[in-house]
């Protein structure tokens, strides 16, 4: 009894093993090349440039807010020895000098010209978004074109094997027949010449095939034979527009090389505006400081200042440099705006260059297919005409070649199809991943989205500006009994000491800052 169970449970234990060997094997022959190619964007180094790129550019948008619009703490002091000569109202002093100072600085207002400096990073960072897309859309042809080259090497591989077995059997038959008295010797020396032509076209194909390898591993960071494993894509052909005219309309909206243009374009006229405001308006800053100091100017006593102003100023090149700058300014946007044009019609003329080679390619393809079937047909023919010796053995022969040479040309002019249908969409700026899904379609690359998806876009903006609304409320409450504190009468046992006196003074300075630059805000902030 224990022997049949524990064969029982041996058994069920090898059914088991054997069901996930077979799982894991329909998983990785389940691979897409939608998948394959995610993985590569994921891990080249060309692609993970780009993107640090981009996120650099999000750091310097976030820098020059914060580095414009927030306030700036600045804390300084000494520690030394002063001695001073005999003064107009006492003798000379020789004191040991302490000073420590702490200011808040805040730029009020500038006019635009902060605003400008600002959009023109941001114009700067939505640039490199547009590289990171082009470099994206580039890498995923790159990598098709390098995955269709290595199956049209097997195949053309494949053909030229076969052309070499079928002279070899071919060259066995016309040995037999002069072993027997009924051959010719020049039909094997025939015979002989096609095999080394055919055995070259082997050792070519081969040196194509390990090319088409070599380029794989260097895109997908994986073994070829891994990547051979995946199935050819469906056709893109319903990714293609109905026209030429479609098709340039989509390049002109989407390609990422003339949204590079414009971003930069839009980077220049932010500058432009920048320095024009820096000529003609003045910056508004906000102060607010405290300095206390012992044995300074000869004053043996300890001193306490505190101060906050608004001060203004406007620099002016009697040179008249503001202006140059400007007109240089000036001409870098005109000299944008001009290579954007160029842009648009390099990318005009790669749109029209690449409709009129897929069209061709596909002619080419459709001609191939009909000379391959002819030729299979004329070999058919030929071979049995041999037979009754109304072919010579060259006729045979030179079918054969004709037969492979159509069949390779043809399936060669498959791939050259597809590799223009996606040159195409990447000159449309339509080069997605889904390009790849299974029913995928043209009109769902650029999908505008919906009234429901922009709603809860909006819906989760709100939802962030009352979270800060509702923090800052917070804030003001927690501070609102501290206020209270300070005005409540102080009872005699809890009598601060002396050094407290100057927080009165200190919170009128900070209160005269805030009216100052902004009353609404402050008697919204003691309302609370």
């Amino acid at each position: 009894m224990a022997k049949k169970t524990m064969r029982s449970r041996v058994l069920i234990a090898a059914i088991l093993f054997g069901a996930a060997a077979t799982t894991t094997g329909s998983a990785a022959h389940a691979e897409t090349l939608r998948h394959a190619l995610k993985q590569a964007l994921g891990s080249h180094d060309r692609i993970q440039a780009a993107s640090a790129d981009v996120k650099a550019g999000e750091a310097r948008v976030d820098e020059k807010i914060h580095n414009s619009w927030y306030p700036t703490m600045e804390f300084s002091g000494h520690m030394g020895w002063e001695v001073l000569g005999n003064q107009d109202d006492g003798d000379a002093t020789d004191l040991l000098s302490r000073e420590f100072d702490v200011t808040i600085d805040q730029k009020v207002w500038d006019f635009g010209k902060t605003n400008a400096e600002i959009d023109m990073t941001r114009a700067q960072k939505q640039q490199l978004d547009a590289v990171l897309d082009s470099e994206k859309q580039n890498f995923v042809l790159e990598s098709l074109t390098a995955f269709f080259n290595l199956k049209r090497s097997q195949e053309i591989l494949a053909y030229a094997k076969q052309s070499v077995e079928n002279i070899k059997r071919q060259g066995e038959v016309e040995s037999v027949k002069i072993s027997m008295g009924q051959g010719y010797t020049t039909d094997v020396l025939q015979v002989k010449a096609q095999l080394a032509g055919a055995q070259a076209r082997v050792v070519q194909s081969m040196e194509t095939l390990s090319q088409a390898e070599n380029q794989i591993r260097s895109l997908f960071k994986r073994d070829p034979t891994e990547i051979n494993r995946i199935p050819m894509p469906a056709s893109p052909m319903s990714l293609i527009p109905t026209s030429m005219d479609e098709a340039l309309d989509l390049a002109m909206r989407h390609n990422p090389q003339i949204e590079q243009m414009r971003k930069l374009t839009s980077a220049m006229e932010s500058q432009r505006d920048s320095l024009r405001i820096a000529v003609h308006s003045p910056s508004i800053d906000g102060q607010v400081g405290a300095k206390i100091k012992e044995g300074v100017s000869g004053v043996d006593e300890q001193e306490k200042e505190f101060i906050a102003q608004l001060t203004f100023s406007m620099p002016i090149n009697l040179g008249g440099g503001g202006g140059d700058g400007v007109r240089a300014a000036e001409q870098d946007l005109i000299a944008s705006m001009r290579r954007t044009t160029d842009t648009q019609l390099q990318v005009e003329k790669a749109v029209r260059n690449s409709w009129i080679k897929l069209s061709t390619a596909k002619n080419r393809a459709g001609l191939l297919n009909e000379q391959a079937n002819l030729a299979a047909k004329f070999l058919e023919l030929a071979r049995e005409e041999r037979k009754m010796n109304k072919r010579t053995l060259l006729d045979v022969l030179n079918g054969e070649t004709a037969l492979i040479n159509a069949k390779s040309d043809a399936a060669s002019a498959e791939v050259d199809v597809k590799i223009a249908a996606y040159t195409l969409l990447v000159a449309m700026g339509s080069m997605e991943l889904e390009v790849l899904n299974p029913g995928a379609n043209l009109a769902d690359l650029h999908k505008a989205p919906s009234k429901s998806e922009v709603d809860a876009v909006a819906k989760q903006q709100e939802n962030i500006v009352q979270d800060l609304f509702d923090q800052f409320k917070h804030k003001m409450q927690t501070l609102k009994p501290v206020t209270e504190q300070k005005s409540a009468p102080a009872k005699p046992a809890a009598k601060a000491p002396e050094k407290a006196a100057v927080a009165p003074e200190q919170e009128n300075a900070v209160e005269k800052m805030l009216r100052m630059i902004n009353p609404n805000t402050w008697k919204q902030a003691k309302a609370e």
